[in-house]
């Protein structure tokens, strides 16, 4: 069980703060709006590289992020339970993400992981006091924008939406908050 370590959670809110509130809600709708055009995109992305090319090319980035996250955590020399745990979800999320049918659902592993790190990320820099509350305001908020996108993928002549689909966002976004709360200090491992 996670617990945050005592202090104000009541603070106003900073310019910085306020810029990642609009950072999240704008990627989030990112998400959302890319729903209508992604399918082109790859398919031309397909055409220019090849399909083989663009899965190492991704591929290559999803291991570049999780390199980059685990090197926070190790830099920062954090204990190696939260190294270990780090390691241990990176490497679960991209078996998650090589086992998607669909290479699109492959990147939304990536894409929703993000959107749960961020929303956690935006939640304790607010006045949201309790990791429990920002956890659960950061599911619903991947929960629902996973629903929406999905919702208008269902209504696109040439896009499927999907109940697995959302479940499969819902997923990534838990594996973002996890690593939120593995690579920040604040949050102590309890044993009960």
């Amino acid at each position: 069980m996670i617990s945050p370590k005592a202090g104000p959670a009541d603070k106003p809110m900073q310019p910085r703060d306020e810029r990642l509130a609009a950072f999240t809600v704008a990627y989030a709708g990112y998400i959302i709006i890319s729903a209508a055009f992604m399918q082109q995109v790859w398919l031309f992305l397909t055409k220019a590289w090849g399909r083989e090319n663009l899965y190492l090319f991704c591929g290559s980035l999803y291991l570049l992020l999780a390199v980059i996250v685990l090197l926070y955590v190790v830099k920062s020399r954090r204990h190696f339970l939260r190294v270990a745990g780090t390691i241990i979800v990176l490497v679960l999320s991209f078996l998650f993400a090589w086992r998607q049918p669909f290479f699109v659902e492959k990147l939304h592993v990536a894409e929703y992981g993000l959107l749960g790190w961020l929303g956690m990320r935006c939640l304790r820099r607010q006045r949201i006091s309790g990791i429990a509350k920002a956890t659960f305001f950061s599911f619903l908020f991947i929960l629902l924008v996973g629903s929406i996108d999905e919702g208008l993928q269902k209504v696109l002549p040439y896009r499927v939406g999907e109940i697995r689909d959302v479940v499969t966002n819902l997923i990534s976004g838990i594996c973002g908050i996890i690593l939120f709360l593995l690579a920040n200090e604040k949050y102590k491992i309890v044993n009960n």
